[in-house]
């Protein structure tokens, strides 16, 4: 689900209605967004763009999936560095944009296996396939987001 901070809340919030329906690029501009891709080898990654993050475009054409998919996965401390640990823990390699680099960072490596359970978006969902490794890929570049199914 797509999670704005709100500083009276003291952690990120659930965007509903107040954006409306999410159908493009503009839609994500300056607003965390949080996509999912699977590398060569079937490892899978969260990709938080930080409001300017690239995003390939087989997830513009999805967006409402992407943000579905963060509603399955147990993740705690939101709104400090630990929300990195959870998600490893949940399975996930975690990457977040650097704009001073130009480029996604890899924040966490997963400390087990991804297990996509049958009632999840994960489950048979079409991630795009990046041509890279997630376990080697200390860095994802614009350039490595092409999709390669």
């Amino acid at each position: 689900m797509l999670r704005i901070w709100v500083p009276s809340a003291g952690a990120p919030v659930p965007v509903t209605s107040t954006l409306g329906a999410m159908e493009s690029s503009v839609d994500i501009l300056g607003r965390e967004f949080d996509w999912f891709a699977q590398d060569k080898d079937g490892a899978t990654a969260i990709f938080a763009t930080a409001g300017f993050g690239p995003v390939p475009p087989a997830v513009l054409a999805c967006l409402e999936l992407h943000d579905s998919i963060s509603e399955f996965i147990p993740v705690t401390g939101w709104g400090s560095s630990k929300v990195w640990e959870s998600y490893a823990s949940a399975g996930l390699y975690a990457y977040d944009w650097d704009d001073s680099k130009g480029c996604y960072l890899r924040v966490a490596e997963p400390a087990g296996a991804l297990v996509a359970h049958a009632d999840s978006p994960l489950h048979g969902a079409c991630l795009p396939v990046l041509a890279t490794i997630f376990s080697s890929a200390i860095e994802v570049s614009p350039a490595d987001l092409q999709d390669r199914t």
